[in-house]
């Protein structure tokens, strides 16, 4: 410390250098921070702006899909009348000008009518949404064109026009102009230099905002761009080198008809990075050049004015420096006309003021973000790892009845009892970093069964551990679903109902009554039977031993038991089609087959088209299987769906070998009962298969079926009894449906 030994100014002079340092890096820290924060909000703007142009693509798609799919369900369109298909088109063109034409095509691609300009002869057969609609029978989306009538860049879409039979007859396909987005873009607050663009789903570019010369419509975009948005999930950011030779904050996200299909059209927007952070540049330098000069003017006058006439502005600037430092808002205190001790003190002042300017900003970006979860639709509440409520929306206050300021800081349980339990899912999904959720949560609320799905995010991230719970109500949509189910099973039961009430019931008292007489008037050591034979000149004796001898009592005894097990197929029935009272409880699988199998047998409107007791029936039962935890009404509704269904194929098909058949397994398999139900029918192709669950699927006629059968047995074994369904068919050889159903205590 040799150093420090000499005259006090020496002293002063190294004690303000060592004071004012860390104030200059304060100050740079601070413009190094502000430089960051101006990247991460223009990131967080760009990335807004780009989501709602995407929200405004989403709507464009959807509401042409809209209008497309109602004018191709017009008589004068589906009987391709060129005529009025032409007044209606061109009737569309005008209500809608963001269309640049719209063409109705023959199924070879020729056309039949269009809203704007004359036919020329031109195909369309080879253009991508042609294609797709027809190949698959839905709204599809092209890809960069520009329109041989109009000679417009459009982005083009195709929806299929079918006859009254479900055929398709043509194709209805209509290119969009991509253009309004422009006035969106100039309405937008970005900063100069910012871009908008579009691209197809090979990369092409369709617009691009500002327009340049040297980046034409039509050509490639940056390949490094494109890249990134195609092998993304979704939304994201990158910086890179872009078109116009500049560096640029890229902002992309994908736009897809729905959640499970490929992007049709990928968005762009990019900020200049230069001009992003030049504010914050220029800050950092002035703040620099500000810090330089007045460490030079502190030492110029602490060099002149020596000891006495520094140190009281010395201890004010150090004292203002600590509170700084704890986050108070301060001033230095320091006279502003005392020299350079006052210039410095001033640039203090100033750099506090505009640190207190930032702080502002990121208060109103957390009021922005906290008023984005408000708005949500979802019940969203935020706890600590110990379950302290951190974060309360407005939705949650709506649907609890409590303010936020009542339930910040108090735990979960004393705020919402029924979510005590959820905090196990809070810790776990905290410790594995994953996301935690539980489907169809059932509580009570004004006597009134609710349903919610609640799920729980981890938040890991600063140090700072947590998670957000959210809970959506989803009761009426279960209510829908149980609706959906009843109404499926009352289909089935129609005709079953009227062949039992008209064919079985007055015919079977009849003959079980007879029965029992006869027994009793043969058999019965009666006085009045030994009277009657008596006058007949025979022996009641004499009368048993002829009977027994030509075996009439077994022949009475087959006649009782097959009226009395036909009294129990219509007892089957009857519980069968009661409405289900939603009653979980342990079942024989096995015998819940073989009564669906006799229920089946008897089914009125199978027996209309063909005898199902003709179906070879094989049962391959595993010995000592579990009983399972399900309702048994939804259960045997499911097997008779599976039954009524392949029976109803195995009609369609001609056996040259063989007979229609049904193998019926249960197995046990690693804490499962798999049950399979297979048939010999005409089978499936792998597009069947893959839409064979979809509500309203059916390859029946019209009017033979709804299309709900299969969805809804879905529906009953993987969302009502945590199950599995799948099915495996070979097309000419068969098809298996098999179950997966959890063994309580084992699954």
């Amino acid at each position: 410390m040799q150093f420090l030994k000499g005259p006090i100014r020496k002293k002063i002079i190294f004690i303000v250098i060592l004071a004012t340092l860390p104030v200059l890096a304060a100050l740079l820290m601070h413009e190094l921070r502000q430089r960051e924060e101006d990247i991460s909000v223009a990131k967080q703007k760009v990335r807004t702006f780009l989501h709602g142009f995407s929200e405004v693509q989403r709507t464009t798609t959807s509401s042409t899909r809209a209008l497309l799919q109602t004018i191709a369900a017009m008589p004068e369109i589906k009987n391709k009348d060129p005529e009025k298909s032409t007044v209606i088109l061109k009737t569309l063109l005008k209500a809608n000008p963001i269309f640049t034409n719209v063409f109705l095509l023959n199924l070879d691609g020729t056309v039949v009518a269009l809203g704007k300009g004359k036919d020329k002869g031109f195909n369309f057969s080879d253009r991508k949404q042609f294609k797709d609609a027809l190949s698959s029978g839905e709204f599809a989306a092209g890809e960069f064109i520009i329109g041989r009538q109009t000679k417009i860049t459009a982005f083009p879409f195709g929806v299929p026009v079918f006859n009254d039979d479900g055929k398709p007859t043509g194709v209805i396909i209509v290119g969009t102009n991509l253009n309004h987005y422009k006035e969106l873009f100039n309405n937008s607050d970005l900063l100069p230099g910012a871009f908008f663009g579009l691209c197809d789903r090979q990369g092409t570019r369709l617009l691009r905002i500002p327009t340049s010369k040297k980046i034409p419509i039509g050509r490639p975009i940056k390949a490094e761009v494109f890249n990134a948005a195609r092998n993304a999930d979704g939304p994201g950011m990158l910086e890179a080198l872009t078109s116009d030779r500049l560096i640029h904050i890229v902002a992309f996200e994908p736009v897809r008809m729905a959640s499970n299909k490929a992007p049709y059209m990928y968005m762009f927007m990019g900020l200049h990075k230069d001009l992003v952070v030049a504010d914050a540049n220029a800050e950092m330098i002035k703040g620099g050049i500000l810090g330089v000069l007045s460490l030079c003017i502190a030492l110029t006058v602490t060099w002149f004015l020596g000891y006495s006439a520094i140190v009281s502005g010395i201890e004010k600037l150090t004292k203002a420096t600590t509170l700084f430092g704890r986050g108070d808002d301060v001033i230095s205190g320091v006279d502003y006309s005392d020299g350079e001790i006052g210039q410095l003190g001033q640039a203090f002042d100033n750099m506090a003021g505009l640190l207190h300017k930032r702080e502002k900003e990121v208060r109103s970006l957390q009021s922005y973000l906290s008023n984005i979860v408000d708005s949500m639709p979802s019940n969203i509440i935020g706890v600590t790892p110990d379950g302290i409520v951190t974060q309360w929306n407005a939705k949650a206050e709506v649907d609890f009845g409590l303010s936020k300021k009542d339930v910040l800081g108090k735990k979960i349980e004393q705020v919402v009892p029924y979510l005590a339990g959820e905090m196990k899912k809070v810790r776990t999904a905290i410790d594995s970093r994953s996301v935690q959720a539980e489907t169809k949560h059932v509580r009570r609320v004004n006597d009134k069964t609710v349903y919610e799905d609640i799920t729980v995010y981890p938040l890991i991230a600063d140090g700072v551990q947590g998670a957000v719970i959210r809970i959506d109500d989803i009761t009426n949509r279960v209510n829908l679903e149980q609706a959906l189910v009843q109404t499926e099973k009352m289909m089935s039961l129609g005709g079953l109902a009227a062949g039992m009430a008209h064919e079985i019931n007055n015919p079977l008292a009849g003959i079980l009554g007879s029965a029992y007489n006869v027994s009793k008037r043969l058999f019965s050591d009666m006085d009045s039977n030994r009277r009657t034979a008596q006058e007949c000149g025979i022996e009641l004796e004499q009368v048993h031993e002829y009977l027994e001898k030509r075996k009439i009592p077994k022949m009475i005894e087959i006649i009782k038991e097959s009226g009395e097990r036909a009294a129990n197929i219509v007892s089957n029935m009857l519980s069968f089609s009661r409405k289900s009272g939603k009653r979980m409880e342990k079942v024989d699988i096995a015998s819940l087959i073989d009564k669906t199998l006799e229920l089946a047998a008897n089914d009125y409107d199978l027996k209309k088209l063909y005898d199902f007791k003709q179906i070879n029936v094989v049962r391959e039962y595993e010995d000592n299987l579990p009983l399972v935890m399900c309702e048994s009404n939804e259960l045997q509704q499911v097997f008779l769906n599976l039954f009524r269904n392949g029976a109803e194929a195995m009609n369609e098909k001609s056996y040259t070998d063989g007979k229609p058949s049904f193998w019926c397994r249960i197995l046990r398999q690693h804490g499962l009962v798999v049950i399979e139900i297979e048939d010999n029918g005409p089978g499936m192709d792998e597009h069947i298969q893959s839409r064979i669950f979809e509500p309203f699927f059916t390859t029946k006629e019209v009017g033979k079926g709804t299309g709900l059968g299969l969805s809804v047995s879905y529906f009953i074994i993987t969302e009502q009894h945590n199950g599995k369904m799948f099915v495996e068919s070979v097309a000419g050889v068969g098809t298996k449906f098999i179950i997966e159903m959890p063994v309580e205590g084992e699954a």
